[in-house]
């Protein structure tokens, strides 16, 4: 009898925890949808940024995205959703957290709303990215049903400020 109640506790073990983790002990997730894109007063474009704290092109090229997009009028600056998810700290294994990724859009694009990267390991990145190399900068750009419009993954010629902000800018005025 104790070994039938052995063997069913092994068993509900198992069986209990069949699934849910890796060989390597890390747990699976399931797949993260991305923030939806919701309706804020007027707004009906969004500008999701990926940043991190290693990214050395990011520090260099948020600024110009930024000073770019202040340049629309108050009422077409309205239509904008912004966004900045924070992916990783400095070093790349660090953690997003809510203070690390407020002082980083601080410092790098203050129209945004910082954001960290959560669940972390690049979840927002990958649902709005798919297939998409993780890799920093990169932006998407969605309607205002959450619809990507276009994606601008990172790279000298995929990645340029200039055609970013130039592409919201059309969307905005278009509206």
């Amino acid at each position: 009898m104790t070994k039938r109640l052995w063997l069913l506790t092994l068993l509900s073990v198992v069986l209990g925890g069949c699934g849910r983790y890796y060989a390597g002990g890390e747990p699976v997730r399931p797949p993260v949808k991305p923030t939806p894109t919701v309706m804020v007063a007027g707004k009906r474009t969004t500008l999701t940024v990926f940043g991190a704290g290693f990214c050395t092109k990011c520090k260099a090229q948020f600024p110009q995205i930024n000073a770019m997009l202040s340049e629309l009028p108050p009422h077409e600056l309205a239509l904008l959703d912004l966004k900045l998810y924070y992916v990783a700290g400095d070093p790349s294994n660090t953690k997003p957290t809510q203070s690390l990724a407020d002082h980083y859009q601080e410092n790098y694009l203050p129209l945004a709303t910082g954001l960290p990267d959560l669940p972390w390991r690049w979840a927002n990145f990958k649902a709005l990215m798919p297939d998409v190399k993780l890799d920093v900068p990169a932006a998407a750009v969605s309607d205002e049903n959450g619809q990507i419009l276009k994606r601008f993954p990172a790279g000298d010629t995929t990645f340029v400020p200039a055609e970013i902000a130039a592409f919201v800018t059309a969307r905005i005025k278009a509206q």
